[in-house]
Order: structure tokens, then sequence, then C-alpha cells
């Protein structure tokens, strides 16, 4: 059973098809977005370090844990029954 090869000029031409394609939309990327670039300025907000930055910690809300609180309770309830 033969087997019919591709012309080598077919991979030939989809590689120069891939590469054309490549430095399109590259080089069309960058020369859209070149005057954007510069004309932007991205500001950032400045960080302030507190007096007591490390004492600070996240509060967590009462209601959170009286939920946990309950749901542990109802699955220990479950098991003892």
């Amino acid at each position: 059973m033969k087997r019919k090869q591709l012309p080598k000029s077919l991979f030939l031409l989809i590689a120069v098809f891939s590469i054309s394609s490549f430095l399109f939309v590259n080089v069309h990327a960058n020369v859209a977005n070149a005057g954007l670039c510069c004309a932007t300025k991205l500001e950032q907000p400045k960080m302030e370090e507190s007096e007591n930055g490390k004492a600070r910690e996240l509060p967590v809300p009462d209601m959170t844990v009286l939920g946990r609180l309950l749901e542990l309770a109802q699955k220990f309830i479950d098991v003892a029954s």
C-alpha cells in the first residue's frame, strides 16, 4: 500500500503564510499601540504605613464565628444521634 506524499511546496506555502501572518499581527500591534503607550500615564496610589502596622489584624465578623459554631454543633448533633 503506497501513501501519497504531499508536495513540499504545500508545506513551504503553509510556513510562509504562518510567518507572514505572525509578523503582520505583531507589527500592526506595535504600530497601533506606539502612540498610546507614551501618552498615557499610569498613576498608582501611594501606600502609607501606619504606626501600628504589625499589630493591626483583620477583624473577624461575629456572624461568621457564630455561623461556623452553629454548623459544627449541627454536625455533632447529627453524629451523636
